[in-house]
């Protein structure tokens, strides 16, 4: 019954409109043309072996860690053994990844040109070879400290999902060219705000990035594996931006990333479902993610800045009084850190939940949960953030998913920092065409946090979702784990 209101709630407060015819199926790329090398500059590069990298991730990973998972420990220690297994003398050489970090060219919200950041990772086999065999497209998941971006990756890696994707470049795994972009607000672009969960310029920047990164490692590296392909794939924030870069590939009939599918997991496709369901469930396990949806908004978008919106329209005194919106702009402190500095300044159990009365007004409460507007919150700033919120969603617009799609949906059921209303309202809005897409929802309860379910998503099932999409195995299959 709660799923059925929720929804009701969202649909009601949605834009109504026709549905996208499906596109032509995506030619191949051609081999030249693919991006202007002119705009794009190496920044750093380096090798490291398996061996190296993966004594830098278990170290990294260990029990001093204040976000110790003990499956991701011993995935990296599986990992390592695995590698150290192959370094024998009758081999040539040590297996090893080679990376580099490059500024391209691409656009913001506005159109204008700007110059964003992003890692490259790929295999070198023991006979020296640097042939990729597909490509990864990494989407990370949501930071706040400008340290966790992906073009931080140097020998020792970075300390969240960049280093799960950076694996699947092992010759041991894909021998994938992983291709890691930066969001902007992150790195070459720290000084902008981030436009979080902007669908449309994220998905933008980042296939500009997957392009710069394929013709640049083509030009100066290596030709890709003959018949590569691409997938996307990515986790929580990273989930919406790899399903993004799917609907973005096929509106833009994009051919020249080869795209063949995107995995997805947790992802927060749908904002205004995921707000109204924060409204209705009255706490907040990470208050962060509802402070990023509200500044990515107002910061970003041209109506909510041409009505003047502020924080402090939307938010409750005392969450403005944490400095929570000064510590983003910032960008000093890392995600979980930063969550539970708001949770203390709110004079709240840092592992605990946050009261959502304590965050929001209660007018903007009442707005998402019925959608009254009767307050101290205007009609016009209330109807533009919901609007806002709505043409970011991955359904907007009547979208759908082609037939044969190779799109991988993978969602927590207990997820409630992404609730799954995010993917329970896309299916019923895809009742018509569920076998466009895949969808496994993960029922068990015993992972705990968002973050640990991340890992598991990455260590249990994102490899065999690769390996169905790129060997042309994918099927529309919607099942519970």
């Amino acid at each position: 019954m709660k799923r059925k209101l929720i929804t009701a709630l969202a649909l009601i407060l949605a834009v109504a409109c026709g549905k996208t015819p499906d596109p032509d199926p995506i030619p191949d790329n051609k081999d030249d043309g693919l991006y202007d090398l002119s705009q794009v500059t190496v920044m750093d590069s380096g090798t490291i072996s398996l061996e190296q990298f993966y004594q830098g991730l278990l170290q990294e990973s260990s029990s001093s860690n204040d976000d110790y998972d003990p499956a991701l420990y011993d995935y990296y220690s599986s990992l390592l053994k695995q590698a150290q297994g192959t370094q024998t003398k009758a081999e040539s050489g040590s297996m090893s990844y080679a990376w580099t970090i490059l500024r391209y060219t691409t656009k913001d919200v506005s159109g204008k040109n700007i110059e964003c950041s992003e890692a490259l990772v790929w295999p070198i086999s023991s006979n020296g070879s640097q042939q990729a065999r597909n490509v990864l497209i990494g989407c990370h998941v949501t930071i706040t400290g400008d340290e966790q971006r992906p073009s931080n990756f140097t020998n020792g890696g970075v300390s969240n999902d960049v280093n799960l994707l950076a694996t699947f470049a092992s010759p041991l795994s894909q021998s994938a060219l992983v291709i890691l972009p930066d969001y902007e607000g992150y790195g070459a672009t720290r000084n902008h705000h981030h436009p979080y969960c902007n669908r449309e310029v994220t998905s933008l920047q980042v296939v500009d990035g997957a392009k710069a990164g394929i013709a640049w490692y083509e030009k100066e590296k290596n030709k890709l594996a003959d018949g590569w392909k691409s997938v996307a794939v990515g986790y929580s924030q990273g989930g919406a931006a790899a399903a993004g870069v799917y609907r973005y590939c096929r509106e833009h009939s994009e051919s020249g990333l080869r795209l063949a599918g995107a995995i997805c997991a947790d992802g927060p496709y749908d904002l205004m479902a995921t707000l109204t369901e924060y409204a209705h469930s009255g706490q907040l396990y990470m208050p962060i993610a509802a402070a990023l949806i509200l500044k990515g908004a107002i910061d970003t978008n041209p109506r909510l800045k041409e009505l003047g919106c502020t924080y402090a329209d939307f938010c409750s005194p005392e969450f403005i009084r944490t400095g929570i919106f000064d510590w983003l702009k910032d960008k000093e402190v890392a995600g979980n850190k930063m969550n539970k500095q708001l949770l203390s300044a709110l004079g709240l159990d840092p592992q605990g939940y946050a009261p959502i009365e304590m965050c929001f007004k209660p007018s903007l409460l009442a707005y998402f949960k019925d959608g009254s507007v009767d307050g101290d919150i205007s009609a016009d700033k209330l109807q533009a953030l919901r609007q806002c919120l709505e043409e970011n969603s991955l359904s907007y617009g009547g979208w759908m998913p082609p037939q044969a799609s190779g799109l991988t949906f993978f969602h927590s059921t207990t997820d409630d920092v992404v609730p799954p209303i995010n993917l329970y309202t896309m299916d019923d809005q895809w009742a018509s065409q569920s076998d466009h897409y895949s969808t496994y929802l993960y029922t068990s309860s015993a992972l705990g946090s968002h973050t640990t379910t991340g890992n598991m998503f990455f260590i249990q099932f994102c490899s065999g979702y690769i390996d169905d999409i790129l060997n042309g195995k994918w099927s529309s299959q919607h099942k519970k784990l």
